[in-house]
């Protein structure tokens, strides 16, 4: 395949350069985007929440939210530029999947970058990452050799027709794989790449042939990147641009399901009738009812919380001796059956409240133990946990257990996360200052009292923002379990939080997650991660009216998560693009 290989890697190279000649309008490195890390998000400070301040980091001042710094939601929506951005590991892997049929394939990529607090793919931006995008791209179509037979527009192939029935195969299968129809120029590119491996100097026969147009395709940008382009001119729309139908059915696909358009979604770009609020909307309620919807629901709590990364963590307390690699996957299946059922299934409610204050769960014999429950049978099995010990998915132990340190609770780093992922307020390392650290653990001293100390010092104006936060978890240790003392003194996680919006007082972590719901700076704050997730950059003041009837969706639907995704799916955060600096429109 090493001829193959060159050619696969030629087209890469002349397509990608194609793409990139100023149509697409991808600023330079060094210019600010707007709703990208550097510019201020809607009403917020200009810190995206992808920082990860340090515990105890400064900034002090009075916290405000995506809402705390006004802004005018009933302004014309200003929508923003649409980054291009590769595939992540896991869209590359459900995208072959669905493609061709084909296991997981995209570990071998380079790794995914951040963007927002979540997740991109990497740049692809030296000799290296190319050369392992078409490694990655042979080993896919040589897996798939047995499918792409059945993938043939055209089963009776025979000598006379074999160039014909290639030709209708990269038609068919490339729109697919581009996710919208091909120009006559891509056909003929990828044809040529047909007859280059027919002709003597390689000698391939048609299913062969065949197999390097595949991998060809792979390695094309069209198929690894995110382009939002084509096919045809953009569509301006005053001073923005709208994305076509079937740029609309991949937003919605990746957004929803992490993977290519379904049969269904091609049907209604190819009918153009996802160009109207009401068409894209009826599509997205569609998706959410799929069970393919479920596993983006996982995604995106797991990255939203920075749960994810549980697994590679150290063993939370040395003490706690059943503290396995199995009970670290069964939190981590706790947490993704959690929420995956307030999304989908007949039971599901999409209820915000629920997200936070129910004590419904589903927990195998390990995890059962460590919340002090009757055990278990080995297999997973529904409970109902003490409702003044349990309330929601921050009292989950792959959170609390994820969010301490090593032989202790660690409030501070607790509590920077919920200000920073649940209010949506940074609290960015104070600068030129020293943070000292703590003091260590010592008998009959708290956590409590050993932190607070620790706030006396300078960065105290921070302190404020998050010790609330994470004292309100301190009756959870290390591994997430519930204790009523600590260093042999009873446990206080009371506290008093001050908002834009008002004070937030609370007795302890329960009843703060009872109060959460109602808070405009929590509701504002989920609204945002999701425009963070589903359009990968931070929103920034022109987003304001797409967040703004989002949230207004929410609230009508009593906190039905799902009305919110709905009505910001067909909003013109989503929908509408604005030109980027240099992009010609023609």
């Amino acid at each position: 395949m090493r001829r193959g290989r060159v050619c696969a890697l030629l087209l890469f190279s002349v397509v990608w350069l194609g793409a990139c000649s100023g149509s697409i309008g991808e600023p330079e490195p060094e210019e600010e985007i707007p709703g990208e890390p550097g510019a201020a998000p809607a009403g917020g400070p200009a810190s995206g929440p992808g920082a990860s301040p340090a515990p105890g980091g400064g900034g002090g001042g009075q916290p405000q939210g995506p809402g705390g710094g006004g802004g005018n939601p009933s302004a014309p929506p200003q929508p923003g530029v649409a980054p291009l951005r590769r595939l992540t590991v896991h869209e590359y892997s459900n995208t072959v999947r669905d493609l061709l049929g084909t296991a997981a394939a995209g570990k071998s990529l380079s790794i995914d970058s951040d963007r927002a607090g979540f997740t991109i793919g990497g740049p692809l931006s030296t000799a290296t990452d190319a050369s392992r995008v078409i490694d990655t791209a042979d080993q896919v179509a040589a897996a798939a050799s047995a499918k792409i037979a059945a993938l043939l527009p055209c089963p009776n192939v025979t000598a006379a027709t074999e160039g014909a029935c290639a030709r209708e195969f990269i038609e068919k299968f490339g729109r697919r794989a581009f996710r919208r129809p091909l120009d006559g120029g891509e056909v003929d590119d990828l044809f040529a790449v047909y007859n280059h491996h027919r002709e003597p100097a390689i000698g391939y026969g048609f299913p062969e042939a065949i197999r390097a147009v595949v991998s060809a395709m792979l390695s094309s940008p069209f198929f690894l990147y995110r382009a939002e382009l084509g096919p045809g001119k953009p569509i301006v729309d005053g001073k923005f641009v709208r994305f076509n139908s079937h740029e609309v059915a991949s937003r919605l696909s990746y957004a929803l399901w992490a993977t290519m358009p379904d049969d269904t979604l091609f049907t209604e770009a190819d009918g153009n009738r996802l160009s109207t609020p009401d068409q894209i909307e009826a599509q997205a309620r569609r998706m959410m009812k799929d069970e393919r919807f479920r596993e983006t629901i996982h995604d995106f709590h797991l990255q939203w919380l920075e749960i994810e990364g549980l697994p590679t963590e150290p063993a939370k307390d040395a003490k706690f001796k059943d503290h396995t690699p199995e009970l670290v996957q069964a939190m981590l299946a706790e947490t993704k059956t959690f929420v995956a059922n307030l999304f989908v299934g007949p039971q599901a409610t999409g209820s915000l409240e629920q997200l936070f204050t129910s004590t419904k769960t589903t927990v195998d014999s390990s995890l059962a133990k460590l919340y002090g429950v009757t055990a278990a049978a080995p297999g997973p099995r529904e409970i109902t946990l003490d409702p003044k010990q349990r309330a929601g998915i921050l009292t989950q132990a792959s959170f609390l257990s994820m969010h301490a340190d090593t032989g202790e609770s660690h409030p501070v780093r607790r509590g920077a996360m919920l200000m920073r992922r649940v209010f949506c307020i940074d609290v960015p390392p104070p600068p030129n200052m020293e943070v000292g650290e703590a003091k260590a653990p010592a008998p009959g001293l708290t956590t409590r009292e050993r932190y607070a100390e620790h706030a006396k010092q300078e960065c105290a104006s921070c302190h404020r923002l998050t010790d609330p936060m994470g004292f309100s978890l301190e009756h959870y240790d290390a591994t997430g379990a519930y204790r009523t003392q600590d260093q042999g003194q009873m446990v206080d996680a009371s506290g008093k939080l001050d908002l834009p919006s008002g004070a937030v007082s609370f007795a302890d972590g329960v009843e703060l997650a009872k109060k959460l719901p109602q808070i405009p700076e929590v509701q504002e704050c989920l609204t945002a991660q999701w425009l963070r997730y589903s359009l990968r950059r931070n929103e920034f003041e022109g987003d304001k009216a797409s967040l703004t009837a989002a949230r207004a969706a929410l609230t009508r639907s009593s906190g039905d998560m799902r009305e919110m995704l709905a009505a910001f799916f067909k909003s013109q955060a989503f929908t509408h693009r604005a030109p980027a600096t240099g992009e010609v429109l023609r």
